[in-house]
């Protein structure tokens, strides 16, 4: 994973403890996909993801 993103995630972990996760699926060349967001009124993440695992969030 991009260093970037490691520090997006670090970032939103210690600065921002309350946040909303929501997932959502949609169907890309017949196979099941889940887009995820996290957000709160400063930012929103989203994360487009092969699976609805507990991993993903």
């Amino acid at each position: 994973m991009a260093q970037s993103i490691d520090s997006l995630k670090q970032w939103i972990q210690q600065t921002h403890p309350n946040i909303h996760a929501d997932e959502t699926p949609w169907v890309v060349k017949g196979v099941k996909e889940w887009l995820w967001i996290f957000a709160n009124t400063d930012f929103a993440l989203f994360h487009a993801a092969d699976t609805r695992s507990r991993a993903e969030a």
